[in-house]
């Protein structure tokens, strides 16, 4: 057998020469091997699931025979792939084409080949792993069906057989969805050693799992995958249109419209589905029916309805699916309407035998449509009667009233009973109940007439008598007596008694007239029965009384009464006299001069108004009064009709008039809008007579005050007034003025604007939280120099950060900056601010830059002489940009390698780190080392394991 082996392996030798020097050679081999070349085979040993040692063997079988046997290697191989590697050997002459080759270890047939089975072929190289001894399961499967698309959020199903090969034992049946590590769905089997079964698994989608969704099948032995298109779920939505009114307006007209309309319903889903689609009036289902549609599919449902007068109002048409709702309110006209209301505290609804029946009712067009000539009817319904007894048409617009007030007479038969009326409409209707009352005694009283409706009032001491004729009628059926008082505004001037038992009396009794009752009084009769108490019936009529003859006085004109000399000077007075009443009369006027009657006038009517004038003979004579001095001229005039009396006054000065003089008007050159300032001037009377005159002070145009100013002849007097300029004065020069009737004088004021201090922000539109944003605040003085300096603060948040003082002319501008402090991400509310004005902005603070970071693919295992490589995602959660963060790499507790990575904000870059383990395995030997990649917000750990150096034989 050892010449087989090293003829196999002279063999190989040969190949590999013959295929460098002959090429052609090598593909006339490659076409067709030689019949006699041996077959080699090489692979890894396990025993009871272990690593085969180096004292295991292997031997090939043939029909039973051993035909050759290899020694397991350290590492658990025998033979291998390598040219010069010692494989074990099947010749051509110990096996025939497609025979079986069997495997043994340790001399026990092995438990399982991979391959499963291995037929000799002429020069075949192969690799077959063995395994011996006890075995694992060993679940192998095919997926045999699996649903190429579903709606996404149902379950996707998957048909599995599976086929346990190795060992009896339990395994699970495992489907995940790729990027997850937990799967989505499983089953625990447990199977006879080449027991075989078939799964159906339902696996859940969900609905963010995009367009596509691919399942990775597992056991513990192998896995596959299936990708599986999802389709988006069926959503019915529904749109609804009706069609409007035929008429104006928005408002249906049940006696016009009807309610038309369409439902659209319209899959937006990509899956076939049937759902029920509803539309409903109100309560009131239109339509109720089952709809199929595929997806990306619309249907439309129509409906019709007629509307009535009881649809008036607003109404929800409704349209729903599983998935949608659509509604619409639609308001139906309310036709002409009344409606009717009995007001019975203005009804008669208790009369007595003899009284009417009286019944108000409010008439009200409730409606929105007019109403014309509708019948309102007054019917007594009292038992089987139905009797009409009013009726009367109705012409109203919407929300118009109108009273329907019929009355029915009733007789002494009627006392004692009851009755009941209707008041109804072709829409409403309301009933009263009337109880005609047995007739007590009642005393009606009715003034009748006066003799005069009018009268003049009377002069002093006289009447004027009016006669008043009343009736007064006992209303019952028993005996009454009483009393029947006559007032005059409300005064009584006469009483008489009544004592016809059953029947009616009359009365005249006479008022008196007299001075004071005009314009009007209101004549009152009042009927009482003995020993009740309280009236029964009142009435009253007015009186009209045309007043008498009233005078008022006036003194016009007293001629010449400031010059006049106090050794001969004369005067005459012009004094009228107006009568204001409405009657004529006669009277006198009295003037008096310095507490002393000067004369009396006599006048008729024909002789108004003017009573005294000069020329007419009558004058006052001032000899011997004192110059600059002023006398009281009084007229009186007296009515003879009425004894009343009017007086008016007047001064009368003697000397030179009186001359209000304005001097020295100051006021400063210039002030502040704003700026209290005091206005001075000196008023003089130069005259030769004391006299009380105004004096005005204005300021452009417009009246500060007006003082009535009282100065003896040659006195002055100094004036003060106090004013604040305001925005109407702001840049111009007032003019200021003091004037008397005699005088005026005048100065100006230089009115400053005030300032206006406008605002304007600068600031970054964004920052990262715990940055320092600079934020501008511009300030222009839009206004005028007058208190031309202010605050400017900035705000953060509300709460002021920084704060300065500016001054600024007339149209000057400056730039004041601050530091504002981003402390936390989210918007930051930046004001800056003036005395004036405020410019606000908004900050965006994002987040700061941090690192999250996930294992993309790590070097497990490693062998001791090789490198460690970890490939990171390393993404930027944050808003804020990395630059230069330092990614570190550790190998058991130890910085390994360092690199820096640069990352914008949301984005993410993968970094890769590589370092030397640094450990020593001893042979055949494994060892685990803790890699991390680490930065100053995140860390991952992973757990390598390294295995010893291979051996150099192969």
């Amino acid at each position: 057998m050892d010449g087989q082996r090293i003829a196999a392996v002279l063999f190989a030798v040969l190949m590999v020469t013959s295929m460098v020097a002959v090429p052609g050679a090598v593909t006339a081999q490659d076409d067709e091997r030689d019949s006699a070349e041996p077959a080699s085979y090489y692979g890894t040993v396990e025993i009871d699931g272990e690593t085969a040692g180096s004292d295991a063997t292997v031997s090939a079988v043939v029909d039973g025979e051993v035909v050759d046997t290899l020694s397991v290697n350290e590492t658990g191989w025998y033979g291998g792939p390598d040219t010069f590697v010692e494989n074990l050997v099947v010749d051509a002459a110990d096996a025939e084409n497609d025979t079986t080759v069997e495997f043994r270890v340790n001399g026990e047939p092995v438990t399982r080949t991979d391959p499963s089975s291995v037929e000799y072929s002429p020069g075949d190289v192969q690799r077959v792993d063995l395994r011996a001894g006890g075995l694992d399961p060993i679940y192998e499967f095919a997926v045999e069906d699996a649903d190429e698309s579903v709606t996404r959020g149902d379950d996707a199903e998957l048909t599995v057989s599976v086929e346990n090969t190795g060992s009896a034992g339990a395994d699970e049946l495992t489907v995940t969805a790729a990027g997850e590590d937990d799967p989505r769905a499983s089953r625990t089997l447990n199977l006879d050693t080449n027991e075989t079964t078939t799964e159906v698994l339902s696996v859940p989608t969900r609905e963010d799992d995009g367009d596509q969704i691919t399942l990775t099948v597992a056991t513990d032995e192998e896995s596959a995958e299936r990708t599986v298109d999802l389709r988006d779920p069926s959503n019915f939505s529904v749109a609804l249109d009706i069609d409007a009114p035929e008429g104006e307006g928005e408002q249906y007209d049940p006696t016009e419209d009807g309610l038309n309309g369409t439902v659209t319903v319209d899959n937006a889903g990509e899956t076939a589905d049937e759902q029920n689609v509803s539309v409903s009036f109100g309560d009131e289902t239109l339509v109720n029916r089952a709809v199929e549609l595929d997806g990306g599919t619309n249907t439309e449902i129509e409906f019709n309805r007629t509307l009535a007068a009881a649809d008036a109002g607003e109404t929800t048409v409704t349209a729903t699916t599983d998935d949608d709702i659509a509604t619409r309110t639609v308001s139906v006209l309310r036709p002409g309407t009344l409606e009717i209301d009995v007001i019975e505290d203005e009804s008669t609804l208790s009369p007595v035998a003899g009284q009417n029946v009286s019944v108000v009712a409010e008439i009200t067009n409730v409606g929105e449509a007019d109403v014309t000539d509708r019948a309102v009817n007054l019917t007594n319904v009292t038992a089987d009667a139905s009797d009409e007894v009013a009726s009367e048409e109705f012409t109203l617009a919407p929300s118009e009233s109108q009273d329907f007030d019929p009355s029915v007479e009733t007789i002494d038969d009627d006392a004692g009973s009851d009755r009941t009326y209707e008041i109804a409409s072709g829409d409403d209707a309301e009933t009263v109940d009337v109880t005609v009352e047995n007739r007590d005694a009642f005393l009606d009283v009715t003034i009748d007439d006066l003799n005069e409706s009018s009268v003049e009032e009377p002069t002093t001491g006289e009447t004027e008598p009016v006669q008043v004729n009343a009736t007064v009628e006992n209303l019952g059926t028993q005996d009454a007596s009483g009393d029947v008082s006559f007032t005059a505004n409300g005064e009584e001037f006469a009483n008489r008694t009544f004592d016809d038992s059953d029947g009616t009396q009359r009365y005249n009794v006479t008022y008196p007239v007299e001075l004071g009752d005009a314009p009007e009084v209101t004549i009152g009769a009042a009927a009482e029965r003995d020993g009740t108490g309280e009236l029964d019936t009142t009435d009253e009529t007015p009186l009209t009384v045309t007043p008498q003859a009233q005078f008022t006085v006036s003194i016009d004109e007293a001629a010449n009464k400031t010059d006049l000399s106090n050794e001969s000077g004369e005067f005459a007075p012009t004094v009228s006299v107006e009568n204001v009443g409405d009657q004529p009369a006669s009277g006198n006027v009295t003037v008096f001069f310095n507490g002393t009657a000067q004369d009396t006038i006599e006048f008729d009517p024909n002789s108004l108004p003017t009573v005294v004038q000069p020329n007419d003979g009558f004058s006052i004579n001032t000899s011997g009064l004192n110059s600059g001095q002023s006398y009281l001229l009084e007229a009186e005039v007296a009515n003879d009709a009425t004894g009343e009396t009017d007086a008016d006054t007047d001064r009368v000065s003697i000397g030179e008039p009186a001359n209000f003089t304005v001097s020295d008007v100051s006021a400063p050159s210039s002030a502040d809008q704003g700026e209290e300032i005091s206005i001075d001037a000196t008023v003089e009377n130069t005259g030769g007579v004391d006299a009380e005159k105004p004096v005005t002070v204005a300021v452009g145009g417009t009246t500060l005050q007006t003082t009535d100013l009282n100065l003896s002849a040659d006195e002055s007097s100094e004036l003060t007034v106090d004013y604040t300029p305001t925005s109407a004065d702001a840049g111009e020069t007032p003019e200021v003025t003091v004037a008397t009737p005699d005088d005026e004088a005048t100065d100006s004021v230089d009115v400053r604007e005030d300032a206006e201090f406008a605002a304007d922000l600068t600031v970054d539109e964004t920052a990262i939280a715990g940055d320092t944003v600079t934020a501008g605040v511009t300030v222009t003085n839009d206004g005028g120099d007058a208190g031309n300096t202010t605050d400017v603060r900035l705000l953060a948040d509300g709460e002021e950060i920084d704060s300065t003082s500016v001054e600024l002319a007339a149209g000057e501008q400056t730039t004041e900056r601050f530091e504002v402090p981003a402390e936390t991400a989210g918007d930051l509310e930046v004001q800056g601010v003036t005395d004036d004005d405020v410019a606000e902005a908004t900050v965006d603070v994002g987040e700061p830059g941090e690192l999250d970071l996930s294992v993309r693919s790590v070097t497990d295992p490693v062998t001791a002489d090789e490198n460690v490589t970890v490939t990171v995602a390393a993404e930027n959660i944050g808003d804020g940009d990395l630059e230069d963060r330092r990614v570190r790499l550790s190998v058991d507790g130890s910085l390994a390698n360092t690199t820096t990575a640069d990352i914008a904000g949301g984005d993410t870059e993968t970094v890769e780190l590589s370092s030397e383990l640094g450990r020593s395995v001893p042979d055949d030997e494994t060892v685990t080392a803790d890699v991390a990649v680490v930065t100053p917000e995140d860390r991952v750990d992973r757990e390598v394991t390294v295995r010893s150096e291979p051996d150099d034989a192969y």
